[in-house]
């Protein structure tokens, strides 16, 4: 588990499990999502929250 938590911080550019954790969530909600896991983001080109045009 040890090798787990050290990698995943190494990937992630953290120091600890929880923020390591958090970036990986963040990552991950992004990767599925895209930029519509950020409204900011989307709103900029016209895409709602779903990810299409609105």
């Amino acid at each position: 588990m040890e090798d787990v938590v050290y990698t995943l911080c190494v990937s992630t550019g953290t120091r600890d499990i929880d923020a390591a954790l958090a970036a990986a969530r963040e990552r991950l909600h992004t990767a599925w999502l895209g930029d519509a896991y950020h409204p900011e983001v989307a709103a900029q080109d016209g895409r709602t929250s779903s990810g299409t045009a609105g």
